[in-house]
């Protein structure tokens, strides 16, 4: 059982400051969204392939047999459960900002980013010390702004 424990939460600007004092800045990569900015699927994954470092772009965005382009969602899982492009002893801090505005016309997305969010936190929590071998647990931490 880790000692890490990892949390999603709404919280308020002022909340957040209070939290932010606490944060060691030198291991921990804060990422910051502005859910205005992020009004579908496209831009979300772009956004976080870019700030996570993610690699294999092309992983991300598939073709439908329809010929409609879509995100693959478990590409994606399976890279923040992987978070390469940093030191293993890098926590994060995922900010998204106006959140209520984030995704506003796709729901849908936003339930199943939410999901994806828990696995993250629960795969930097604990799982990692089951499923692999020598890795350790991070912290990774996302709070949701009004």
């Amino acid at each position: 059982m880790s000692s890490i424990k990892n949390e999603m939460i709404h919280i308020t600007k002022n909340e957040l400051k209070e939290k932010l004092i606490h944060i060691n800045k030198e291991n921990t990569t804060i990422v910051e969204l502005d859910g205005r900015n992020i009004q579908d699927k496209f831009s979300y994954i772009d956004e976080m392939r870019e700030k996570f470092k993610l690699q294999d772009s092309h992983r991300y965005r598939d073709m439908s047999i329809e010929g409609v382009e879509t995100i693959n969602w478990d590409a994606f899982d399976d890279r923040m459960t992987e978070l390469s492009g940093f030191p293993d002893d890098m926590g994060f801090v995922l900010i998204i900002y106006h959140f209520y505005e984030f995704l506003k016309d796709d729901l849908e997305n936003k339930q199943r980013i939410l999901r994806i969010f828990n696995n993250t936190l629960y795969f930097w929590e604990e799982e990692v010390l089951t499923v692999a071998v020598e890795w350790k647990t991070k912290a990774f931490n996302i709070y949701l702004v009004d």
